[in-house]
């Protein structure tokens, strides 16, 4: 019962945690590369919230969708080791389809909440107008 709990709150955690992190390296980039308009629209966040909706929904409802994200963690945890060239085994990550996890969607809320109002408090961004000669 106790794993239960602390894997839901882990869930809700992540998913209030990872779209913000998306977001937040999505605008590094952006300014990084373009000056002019350097934070996403809130269509764009809400589609990253979405995504990530989408994808966790597949990985707890589906058991194929659980093994392939399995497989996909368990190489993303192993490549930092082989880049220091220490050339560990891939330890196999088991992620299990469990619909009960989906109450963690609530995190998405909470998310797209502290996006709302954190985009609330940014700079107006200066639109200039295009003139014609």
């Amino acid at each position: 019962l106790f794993r239960s709990i602390t894997g839901k709150i882990s869930d809700i955690v992540g998913l209030i945690f990872f779209p913000l992190f998306i977001i937040s390296v999505a605008e590094i980039i952006c300014s990084l590369v373009k000056r002019e308009n350097k934070f996403l629209s809130n269509k764009i966040a809400f589609n990253i919230h979405l995504l990530i909706g989408i994808t966790f929904t597949l990985i707890k409802t589906f058991p194929t969708a659980a093994l392939l994200y399995s497989k996909i963690l368990s190489v993303l945890m192993w490549l930092p080791s082989v880049l220091s060239l220490n050339k560990p085994e891939i330890t196999q990550r088991i992620v299990r389809a469990d619909m009960t996890d989906l109450i963690a969607l609530v995190g998405l809320i909470i998310s797209w909440k502290i996006f709302k109002q954190a985009s609330s408090h940014r700079p107006k961004q200066q639109v200039q107008a295009k003139t014609q000669h």
